[in-house]
């Protein structure tokens, strides 16, 4: 953070009502949003990446994202080093559309959100 191009600009807060169900129909990912997607629902084919330019379909960036740590002592009892060790996540940044016949936690306004 710190860069020019890491500036965001936010248009609205809101809090939401989160309810697990089961989708009767896909749900495609409102233009220009994107998302943290676990890559496990990749690898269940319960998401698909959605977002095309130009015809081209554009996939998302891959990364191992810290979701929790735990303090790890790696000096002695007398002398401790006290370290975290973080637990990470595999994600895919994109665009995605949640998949019929698939369960998601989705918000009052039917967008889906993907939990680590």
């Amino acid at each position: 953070m710190g860069r020019r191009e890491d500036l965001a600009t936010i248009e609205q807060v809101k809090v939401v009502e989160l309810s697990y169900k089961e989708l009767e129909r896909q749900i495609l990912a409102h233009r220009d949003y994107y998302a943290y997607i676990p890559y496990v629902l990749f690898q269940k084919e319960s998401v698909n990446l959605t977002h095309k330019i130009q015809g081209v379909v554009r996939s998302g960036t891959r990364y191992k994202l810290p979701k929790n740590y735990e303090l790890v002592n790696c000096g002695s009892k007398n002398a401790p080093k006290v370290y975290r060790r973080w637990n990470k996540v595999e994600v895919i940044y994109g665009s995605a559309t949640a998949l019929a016949d698939e369960a998601f936690m989705v918000d009052e306004d039917n967008i889906v959100a993907f939990l680590m």
